[in-house]
């Protein structure tokens, strides 16, 4: 999910679904959901999009497979607002790096693989105090996960010598209880870090604009925290040996192959626990609460995004809280044709094209976006026929 505001309609609709399920419920559970209006399935247009569920192992692949372990390992990867509970942006970019989907930084005349093989799986995340990350502090981490240690010491030199040459430092800094990480302080007082961690090669990156006159003293602090709270979650990872990555499930309890496939996979395609999702979250603390008051258990990601929750009725209050977070930069469109579980959003802005639906069905959420309105409608039908289908 990405970040969520909502304008004074949608929390009345809001308001209004919870008395509807206090009075459908009547002295029962008051969580009960009001029943959704009845779909014809037939009656959609879902265009050529796939509307039948196909088995995920059947397409899985070592690349697909080094892309969960990624996601795997983003389960341990704390968030930014881990460290510091005043980081509540992202621009939700997060995703792994593998072979196939190498982190971009390299120089684009460097292929990663020639400097810097034996790349098992990583994650990148990012976190920042304001929506404009010029305005006060932000942080990108990267850990890179290498077949073998003496892979990892020499990924480190080459990542690190090529990132010097393209961005010279104007002098070098000490972690504190990190004597053997590589600083630099760049033109632009921000602070570059590189570690070596047994197999794992971490890059982090923290600046603060705001900060007047520079000082690199927080950066510092701030770096510590980072890899303070990254090595003790590692120490909590079981790594899939690398010649065994294809054993690793590619769904889990069909989700994914439920959910919409794109034309290709990418370097988020899979399924998340509910913390590694919170990764690709623009307001990941927004997100958090909605996830734990939804019970979240599982988030699969491929051409869309479908939330799995508790109940039907705990997916009445995700899709609420989706809304509720959108609208003072989104404002309500119709709904697809024959659909109206499915409320959809387009960007006030006049220059943003981006259109959105938040689908429920039973107790799934799915999130759909796309440009075009048209194309928006048909994938959320086809969404709805994958979730429908045998059931």
């Amino acid at each position: 999910m990405t970040s969520f505001t909502a304008p004074t309609r949608w929390r009345i609709f809001a308001a209004l679904l919870l008395i509807t399920t206090v009075t459908v419920s009547g002295c029962g559970d008051s969580h009960t959901a009001p029943p959704e209006p009845a779909v014809d399935t037939s009656k959609l247009d879902s265009g050529n999009y796939p509307t039948t569920p196909q088995d995920a192992e059947k397409s899985k692949t070592p690349e697909s497979s080094a892309v969960q372990e990624s996601i795997r390992m983003a389960d341990v990867v704390p968030l930014m607002m881990d460290i510091d509970s005043r980081m509540i942006y992202s621009p939700g970019l997060s995703e792994a790096g593998t072979a196939a989907y190498p982190p971009p930084i390299l120089d684009k005349d460097t292929k990663f693989s020639d400097v810097a093989p034996g790349l098992v799986a990583g994650w990148f995340t990012r976190g920042r105090r304001r929506s404009d990350m010029e305005l006060g502090l932000a942080a990108d981490m990267t850990v890179l996960r290498f077949g073998t240690a003496e892979q990892a010491a020499n990924a480190a030199r080459a990542i690190t010598d090529n990132e010097r040459g393209q961005y010279p430092g104007k002098a070098t800094a000490t972690i504190p209880g990190y004597p053997a990480a590589q600083a630099d302080l760049s033109q632009y007082d921000a602070l570059r870090t590189w570690l070596v961690s047994d197999t794992y090669v971490v890059s982090t990156y923290v600046s603060d604009a705001l900060t007047t006159p520079p000082d690199p003293t927080p950066l510092i602090h701030f770096t510590k925290k980072v890899l303070d709270k990254l090595i003790e979650g590692l120490k909590n990872f079981h790594p899939t040996p690398a010649d065994q990555l294809t054993t690793i499930a590619a769904d889990r309890d069909g989700l994914l192959s439920r959910t919409l496939p794109a034309d290709k996979p990418s370097a988020t395609t899979g399924v998340y626990s509910p913390h590694a999702a919170l990764h690709r979250q623009m307001r990941p603390d927004l997100s958090k609460r909605a996830f734990d008051d939804a019970k979240v258990d599982l988030v699969s990601s491929n051409a869309d995004t479908v939330y799995r929750t508790a109940d039907s009725a705990a997916a009445h209050r995700l899709r609420a809280a989706f809304l509720d977070e959108l609208s003072v930069d989104y404002q309500p469109i119709d709904s697809p044709p024959g659909l109206p579980t499915a409320k959809c959003l387009k960007n006030r802005d006049p220059d943003e094209s981006e259109v959105r639906c938040y689908l429920s069905y039973d107790r799934y959420v799915a999130e759909l976006m796309d440009t075009q309105p048209q194309i928006l409608y048909q994938q959320t039908a086809a969404q709805y026929k994958l979730l429908a289908a045998g059931r």
